[in-house]
């Protein structure tokens, strides 16, 4: 369903969107948390190795805030219907193919412009077992990451949000609560439970991890906004997060960029 401006602006709306929204955020905040402390116990008490430790820490993160949501939408509903931007199989998978494609495409240009330009060499270290770690990782990646925060964020907080506010205010919102999370999350974690707590490659929260989040938040939302389905920023998210792991200028990366 679309949204249409009696069900922004309902008047007589109860204030059951923000006490949702709160609780929504919260329960993000839990499934982090709880995947990121069983990641821990399973690699230190139970010797799991690191992709198995992160199938874990995706079944935990993705049951509980889908469970979470379908929580909200069946048993805290509002007086308004509203779509949270899933839509058909056929339109999900289109729209995740081209959220994939809008970085695919770019990183495969480069790679073709820095071979053909001599700008630096590019090797492929893939062996035998490489499509399926390959395989497996992306989706990890995709249900410990993409779509467990697209569904809640873009998905269930910002549409709940724009029962009753405008988008570009329900949009500035959800950034903000998407950044905030990590930055009352991680401290607590090393505070609380000695947990390493490492973000972005760094011990802690950085200004530049805090802009690099507002800033990918932003993206991911525009592109909630302009297609009206979170499929689009799941396929970008997932391909984000996962390029960064397995392109690199070391040997033990699939793609290197070597000779730079």
């Amino acid at each position: 369903m679309n949204y249409t401006t009696d069900l922004q602006h309902n008047s007589s709306m109860p204030n059951r969107f923000l006490s949702n929204t709160t609780i929504a955020w919260l329960i993000g905040f839990f499934a982090l948390g709880l995947a990121g402390w069983m990641g821990e116990i399973s690699s230190t008490q139970w010797d799991l190795s690191f992709i198995h430790r992160m199938i874990v820490q995706s079944i935990v993160m993705s049951g509980i805030i889908g469970l979470g949501v379908w929580y909200l939408r069946i048993r805290r509903p509002l007086e308004v219907n509203y779509s949270i931007g899933l839509g058909t199989f056929k339109k999900a998978l289109l729209h995740f193919i081209t959220g994939m494609s809008i970085l695919l495409l770019p990183v495969l240009l480069s790679i073709v412009a820095t071979e053909s330009m001599g700008w630096g060499e590019v090797l492929f270290n893939w062996s035998s077992g490489s499509t399926s770690t390959v395989l497996l990782g992306f989706s990890v990646v995709l249900a410990f990451e993409a779509f467990p925060e697209e569904f809640l964020f873009r998905g269930y907080i910002f549409s709940t949000l724009n029962t009753k506010l405008k988008k570009w205010k329900a949009a500035l919102f959800t950034i903000v609560l998407f950044a905030l999370l990590p930055v009352i999350l991680v401290p607590l974690q090393q505070s609380l439970l000695g947990m390493d707590g490492l973000v972005g490659g760094n011990t802690g929260i950085q200004v530049g991890y805090v802009i690099t989040m507002i800033l990918f938040g932003s993206f991911v939302q525009y592109l909630r906004i302009l297609s009206n389905t979170i499929w689009m920023g799941i396929g970008f998210h997932a391909v984000f997060v996962f390029i960064n792991r397995i392109i690199g200028p070391n040997s033990d990366a699939v793609i290197q960029f070597a000779n730079m």
